[in-house]
């Protein structure tokens, strides 16, 4: 896992946009505010080179095609390794998770107390969730909102089946051992899957989801990158 801030310097962007392909380049073209270019432009760039971090490729080199569930994977290509990645960004922060042949999916949000919190709350959280969360308040009600949307959005994000998931069935128990409590309607085994979450800022929460089988838990390991 590694994380990077979303702001660029004019050095910064002129090392950064030739990373990208033709389609990069025109997705980042068409941003209007220039905050959103950057926001995508240092996003893109995390990805290309933490994925040279773990094979002999140019991070401009990098191919990309949209598999049926609409996840972005590598395309096929003779001697690249078997790498699965996911990247999330918001204000302030960029993120981008890699594995090996393993599903996986992040979500970082910045920590915001929004007017509609508690609308938002009883559309995407089960009624136990509900509960813990109305018992709450303050800093802590806004970060326990955003504690289970990140893990429920790195679920759905890792399973590639976009946003048609029930995302009240996927429960989240947090603590020092978070996990996934999953629903019989989404059809999966919860025992397959890992969760980590964290604060990697006083501003932001992020989770991961690891679908990892029945083998052992895997070391997620949390690391800033430098340009």
């Amino acid at each position: 896992m590694w994380l990077a801030g979303d702001e660029l310097d004019p050095v910064g962007v002129a090392e950064a946009l030739p990373l990208l392909d033709a389609g990069e380049r025109e997705r980042h073209g068409r941003f209007h505010f220039e905050h959103d270019r950057v926001r995508y432009l240092s996003a893109h760039a995390l990805l290309r080179r933490t994925l040279s971090r773990y094979a002999g490729v140019d991070p401009s080199g990098w191919a990309f095609e949209i598999a049926p569930g609409g996840r972005p994977e590598l395309a096929p290509f003779a001697g690249w390794p078997p790498l699965r990645f996911n990247l999330s960004h918001t204000r302030g922060l960029v993120a981008c998770a890699v594995t090996v042949n393993l599903d996986v999916g992040v979500d970082v949000e910045q920590l915001r107390a929004t007017r509609d919190l508690q609308g938002m709350a009883r559309d995407v959280m089960s009624d136990t969730e509900l509960g813990v969360f109305q018992a709450l308040d303050g800093h802590a009600r806004v970060h326990r909102f955003y504690e289970c949307w990140t893990a429920k959005e790195a679920y759905v994000k890792a399973r590639g089946d976009g946003l048609r998931l029930p995302v009240r069935s996927i429960g989240v128990e947090t603590g020092p051992s978070p996990s996934l409590v999953l629903g019989a309607d989404l059809a999966d085994d919860q025992a397959q899957w890992q969760l980590e979450c964290s604060t990697p800022t006083d501003g932001h929460c992020l989770a991961v989801a690891l679908r990892h089988g029945r083998a052992s838990r895997r070391n997620v390991v949390v690391r800033w990158s430098q340009p």
